[in-house]
């Protein structure tokens, strides 16, 4: 499936209104242990890509401060930074991202994030000592079996949180693996 770069940001905002799941099973019925891989990593996307298709570029579809009335979720009814970007590499988009911080202001400890330019948040995660990071959960984002399947993460520091929803695109595992 490709997406334009609105289509796929208009994508990541209504992936509030998918049901997730605690297990990727749960969520996408069988998956191949490749498949399974990419979706339970714990460790940086980022870096994953990089060993699988070699430099990752960071494409920003959006980003900026959004009023309550934009965002769900755990945002919800609260000013919000979003940051959607596609992850490239080897010439395709690989990965779709929201990075949605609820609480958005001055003083927000995820205030680093407004300043990653083209670098990915992934760099930044596994730096910071501070992180809490909680549970995966799953979606497939819409009812077509080739829909994209999602994860999602929140991460608190100081007490602010971050939720991050990750989207596979074609190319990260090959379709027989979907």
């Amino acid at each position: 499936m490709t997406l334009t770069p609105d289509a796929l940001t208009a994508l990541l905002r209504q992936s509030d209104g998918s049901p997730w799941h605690d297990d990727a099973m749960q969520a996408f019925g069988s998956l191949s242990p490749q498949a399974a891989g990419w979706l339970n990593e714990r460790g940086s996307l980022t870096q994953r890509l990089r060993d699988a298709f070699g430099p990752v570029t960071v494409e920003r579809l959006f980003e900026g401060a959004r009023g309550a009335e934009a965002a769900a979720g755990l945002a919800k009814g609260r000013p919000v930074w979003e940051r959607c970007v596609r992850l490239v590499a080897a010439g395709r988009p690989r990965i779709a991202a929201r990075t949605c911080i609820p609480g958005w202001g001055p003083d927000n400890p995820w205030c680093e994030v407004q300043r990653l330019g083209d670098r990915p948040l992934g760099e930044l995660l596994f730096e910071l000592d501070d992180l809490e990071r909680g549970p995966l959960r799953f979606a497939r984002l819409g009812a077509d079996a080739r829909a994209p399947h999602a994860r999602r993460c929140v991460y608190r520091r100081c007490g602010a949180v971050l939720e991050l929803t990750e989207v596979f695109l074609d190319g990260v595992w090959g379709r027989a693996d979907g």
